[in-house]
């Protein structure tokens, strides 16, 4: 769901999107990997689907109750917040006999959302403990980014 006025928009909400992308890719990956025809292309499903679980690492790395601090705190600053995981969903619908190079450049185009997402929150005035949660988001998913990128670089599924 796009929100609209960054005003109304809580830590907590963007959390909330956060956990709804990731089970989305995990189930898209899931499920692909479930009907590919290619043994390469349901391995690398199969492994992207056992890393998407960056938000709740992130999260058990702070008490409930540390959350629960600056959960409700406003993400200010900004205007709106476009991010819409049904959009970016939109046209990741993969065939069963997709490429793993095509599967790479979803993977790609995927993880980037979540990339620009963080960015965009760490930019806005945050709580010190809601800026560290989504500035180590950030770093983690910069860094899956990279990955695929260079994977799909060294043509390792040609």
């Amino acid at each position: 769901m796009e929100q609209g006025n960054m005003s109304d928009v809580t830590v907590g909400d963007v959390v909330k999107l956060v956990q709804d992308f990731e089970r989305r890719l995990e189930a898209m990956y899931a499920g692909l990997r479930d009907r590919a025809t290619s043994d390469t292309v349901r391995l690398l499903a199969h492994y992207l689907a056992r890393h998407r679980r960056h938000l709740p690492e992130a999260m058990d790395t702070m008490s409930e109750q540390t959350f629960e601090t600056f959960s409700e705190d406003r993400v200010g600053g900004a205007r709106s917040l476009a991010f819409s995981p049904e959009q970016c969903f939109d046209t990741a619908n993969l065939p069963a006999d997709v490429s793993a190079d095509e599967l790479l450049d979803v993977a790609a185009r995927l993880v980037g959302h979540l990339v620009g997402l963080y960015r965009h929150v760490v930019s806005r005035q945050l709580h010190p403990g809601a800026k560290a949660l989504f500035g180590g988001l950030l770093t983690v998913e910069q860094t899956h980014l990279d990955e695929l990128r260079q994977i799909a670089k060294m043509d390792y599924f040609k």
